[in-house]
């Protein structure tokens, strides 16, 4: 019989080709394994995102800014009860406090106030006649309504006596004379109970404006 011969037996060899690399072929598992990193990758970055965010909340509120709500009438009429206030932080902390200015302290009442500055560290004062006189001079306190001008010196002036301001501590009186807890019953403010100066009201809409920081030219101040 005769032998056949390296392709004599009519079948014609043909060489197989493939698109695919079995060599380079991503293996099942470790795929699944990279899309899990990727996954945890992007969930560790998002919570970074969110603690920076969420630190950056925080030191604004405590170093810049911070929402108060005017409980009660004692500032009528420049503030009404419920007005929400954005105060701001920087001037009490790095700033300096002038006579007029509006700020929010922590009482002795266990609840935080909201007040206007009438006499610095150093002030003399004294309430004579209804009026409050600072170093020797009335003033002139026109953001007052004619109801509420009189001021009743209360416990801590009564008698008429002149008071000097101790350091670090401020006179402060609400602008409803007839009816505010304040520097004539609760004596001085520590500075160190200030939490900030009013800045803006924020709501109710009809009442947006920047709150505004009255200056005694009586006084000189600026």
């Amino acid at each position: 019989m005769k032998r056949l011969k390296n392709n004599e037996s009519g079948i014609q060899t043909v060489p197989l080709k493939s698109d695919i690399s079995y060599d380079n072929k991503p293996n099942f598992r470790v795929s699944r394994h990279d899309k899990m990193n990727k996954f945890m990758a992007a969930f560790f970055d998002s919570i970074q995102v969110i603690v920076i965010a969420l630190a950056f909340v925080v030191l604004i509120y405590i170093f810049v800014a911070s929402f108060n709500i005017v409980d009660g009438e004692s500032m009528l009429p420049n503030f009404e009860p419920r007005d929400l206030i954005i105060s701001e932080k920087i001037t009490t902390n790095f700033g300096t406090l002038k006579r007029g200015d509006v700020i929010i302290f922590s009482s002795t009442i266990g609840k935080d106030l909201i007040k206007r500055i009438i006499g610095l560290p150093g002030d003399k004062l004294k309430i004579t006649d209804g009026k409050v006189y600072v170093n020797g001079i009335a003033l002139n306190e026109y953001y007052l309504t004619d109801y509420n001008k009189y001021v009743q010196p209360e416990t801590y002036f009564e008698g008429g006596k002149e008071l000097t301001v101790p350091d670090n501590q401020y006179i402060v009186m609400g602008d409803n004379r007839t009816n505010s807890l304040d520097s004539r019953r609760i004596g001085p403010v520590e500075k160190s109970t200030i939490k900030g100066k009013a800045w803006v009201i924020f709501w109710p809409a009809n009442r947006i404006h920047f709150v505004d920081h009255v200056r005694y030219a009586e006084l000189g101040d600026k």
